[in-house]
């Protein structure tokens, strides 16, 4: 006996849509954030423009890669406990590197390796798990998820923050987000 999945083409899958659209909003915020806070990353950690600008490159360059080993664990964990897992994991990362000795190597493999590693995490489930929830409208629903990213409101609200708790403190808040929005929506 086989058995196939029926998308729903809606209803619960909106939900999955939403939940989706908020993952993308926070791991591309972050990403649009991090130009926000090279100056003053500069700063803290006294050194040049390329070296520093390298964790953000790093950051988004890991989390595109481990897409293709997140792929293979869908099915065999399923896509909540992933993007919990990969959340949590992303979360835990941001929060270390916000309270690491002034060190720009030490930075550049906490913040971008390992948040990374947990943001291509959360990057390939949410793009994955919106397509089991549709079919005539996948299109749609995926268009929509997708356009969390370029939402640049998280950008605006680390200049903010920037001016409260300078970079550190910011890493910080961006690992209260990363935990919160992520994990808190993976249903």
């Amino acid at each position: 006996v086989t058995y196939h999945e029926v998308p729903p083409d809606g209803g619960w899958g909106w939900v999955i849509c939403c939940a989706t659209f908020l993952c993308n909003f926070v791991v591309g915020g972050t990403y649009y954030s991090f130009g926000i806070m090279l100056p003053h990353l500069i700063e803290e950690f006294n050194s040049d423009h390329v070296t520093i600008s390298m964790i953000g490159s790093v950051l988004y360059g890991v989390t595109q890669l481990v897409g293709v080993f997140v792929a293979g664990f869908i099915d065999i964990c399923g896509c909540r406990s992933l993007c919990i897992g990969g959340a949590f994991f992303g979360a835990i990362s941001f929060g270390i590197a916000a309270f690491l000795p002034s060190s720009a190597g030490g930075f550049m493999l906490v913040f971008g390796v390992f948040g990374g590693i947990g943001h291509g995490t959360i990057t390939m489930v949410s793009i994955i798990i919106c397509t089991k929830y549709f079919s005539k409208k996948r299109a749609l629903a995926v268009g929509r998820e997708r356009a969390g990213q370029p939402v640049v409101f998280l950008a605006a609200a680390s200049h903010f923050l920037l001016g409260q708790a300078r970079a550190r403190g910011e890493a910080g808040i961006v690992c209260l987000n990363v935990s919160a929005v992520d994990a808190g929506w993976a249903r």
